[in-house]
């Protein structure tokens, strides 16, 4: 049978426990990472990331999926650490990283390349505009020059080529998957592409399956193949990409797990947008029907035919997907202080109970079992159960 999943590293042997005479007290560079707790340290790749002693070790992996220009580190050749790879999941190959800060400049290249960031923040500049990616974000680009700038204490970050042909032909599945009866039209891709971020619910939730994909890769990788072809892992990362990449597939019905879509006229869109911008900058806060009536300025029975005609729900099952939406993406991809109780809050929820009978209801598992998965590195791709385009249930 055909091995699906073949995670392979390409690059030189190194010492990771060589002493650098340059390090203050004569410590190594591995040392020096060593005082950093492994918590703080996150990549949905990282127990197959090697130490790289020195920058021209880094460069060299790099090397292997990129035309790379330059590659600088931005603390001083004595303070570099890293672990990186050049890996191969199946017909993919990716190069990832993770370590102190750097400069990196890639020269023009054919195809497309999506950047996801795991930790810290950084900047790309292309076609001479920047674009800021923090931790949960990505960004697609063309095959013309840019420049990475990651200045975060921890950086980290992995890089996957995408071949436009292959995400049009996995599009076009989920299309008809769904009994279209039309082709997909796909538009061009955008570059740069950004997805993921505050603005960008269904990226975020996309992005967060994703590093769950490959950090089931990765474990499964150290068990066994046994337990990796059943999974079909080299299916679902195509078609994963190909949602990244294609918003509009999402036109028909929405397919990531806490997209509210809806239509409209332009003219209910103008109606309530102010509205919706407050809902979305305010989740953790009360908010209640007569306080978006005061908020907007408009009747009871106004702003709920503009949700109705745009969302097909009223205002209030609106927030409460969206609320619902923001809790997908955190429990997907959580922080080592987060808890249900906390989450709860912060998605503006008093009770915790009535939390998790919402979030069940509406994604087909409780949050604390979603929490368990996302840390234990074993959920799976796609959302559990995707949320209802229109009114949420109850």
């Amino acid at each position: 049978m055909r091995r699906v999943v073949s995670l392979r590293h390409i690059r030189s042997a190194v010492d990771p426990g060589a002493v650098l005479t340059d390090l203050p007290q004569h410590q190594s560079r591995r040392s020096r990472q060593a005082r950093l707790p492994n918590r703080t340290l996150r990549h949905p790749l990282r127990p197959w990331l090697q130490p790289s002693p020195r920058v021209a070790d880094t460069a060299r992996v790099l090397a292997g999926l990129l035309p790379l220009r330059r590659l600088v580190s931005l603390a001083g050749e004595s303070a570099w650490w890293h672990r990186d790879g050049h890996l191969q999941p199946g017909p993919l190959c990716m190069a990832a990283w993770l370590g102190s800060p750097l400069r990196l400049e890639v020269d023009g290249h054919d195809g497309h390349w999506l950047l996801l960031q795991h930790q810290g923040v950084s900047r790309l500049e292309q076609h001479g505009l920047q674009h800021e990616l923090r931790a949960g974000s990505g960004l697609i680009l063309s095959g013309e020059p840019w420049v990475l700038i990651a200045r975060s204490r921890i950086a980290s970050g992995t890089l996957l080529p995408l071949d436009p042909a292959e995400l049009f032909k996995s599009a076009c599945r989920i299309h008809a998957e769904r009994g279209a009866q039309a082709p997909f039209n796909a538009r061009p891709l955008r570059s740069p592409q950004q997805v993921g971020g505050s603005h960008d619910r269904r990226g975020t939730a996309l992005l967060a399956s994703l590093e769950c994909l490959l950090a089931s890769i990765c474990q499964l990788e150290r068990i066994g193949d046994g337990l990796q072809d059943p999974l079909l892992f080299d299916r679902q990362l195509p078609r994963l990409l190909a949602l990244l990449a294609f918003a509009d597939l999402d036109e028909a019905e929405t397919v990531a797990a806490g997209e509210v879509r809806g239509t409209a006229s332009h003219g209910d869109d103008d109606l309530i947008e102010p509205l919706l911008d407050y809902i979305k900058a305010n989740l953790d806060q009360p908010i209640s029907l007569q306080l978006l009536e005061q908020r907007s300025h408009y009747s009871r029975r106004t702003l709920h035919n503009a949700f109705q005609q745009r969302f097909q729900c009223s205002p209030m099952q609106w927030v409460r997907q969206l609320r619902l939406a923001h809790a997908f993406a955190r429990l997907s991809a959580p922080r080592d202080s987060d808890t249900v109780q906390v989450l709860a809050r912060e998605c503006g929820y008093r009770s915790t109970s009535q939390f998790s009978a919402d979030f069940q209801r509406f994604q087909g598992l409780r949050p604390s079992e979603l929490l368990r998965r996302a840390r234990a590195g074993a959920f799976n791709a796609m959302p559990v159960a995707a949320g209802p385009p229109g009114p949420a249930p109850g």
